[in-house]
């Protein structure tokens, strides 16, 4: 499942964002800057309202509140920002 952001203020200051979440717990992070992709290969898991991530090549569990919209899109809290993403197949 692919996830786009949908943050305007997250897409002015570092670019347009893509989550890719995979069955097995794999996560992948693209972040889609101006001359540049860059991307984070992490793990996840969910404990309730919370995602719960870990990148294998510097680990350390980071936290995210979430909650996905009747409208489908998807909501993380993180360091007292939002971010939200709309789904694409």
């Amino acid at each position: 499942m692919g996830e786009r952001s949908e943050d305007l203020v997250g897409v002015q200051e570092l670019g347009r964002a893509t989550l890719e979440f995979e069955d097995d717990g794999q996560l992948t992070y693209t972040l889609h800057a101006k001359e540049s992709e860059q991307k984070m290969f992490l793990t996840f898991r969910v404990d309730g309202e919370t995602l719960v991530t870990d990148q294998p090549s510097s680990p350390r569990e980071e936290r995210t509140a979430y909650s996905i919209g009747a409208d489908g899109r998807l909501t993380l809290w993180f360091g007292g920002q939002r971010s939200v993403y709309v789904r694409e197949d």
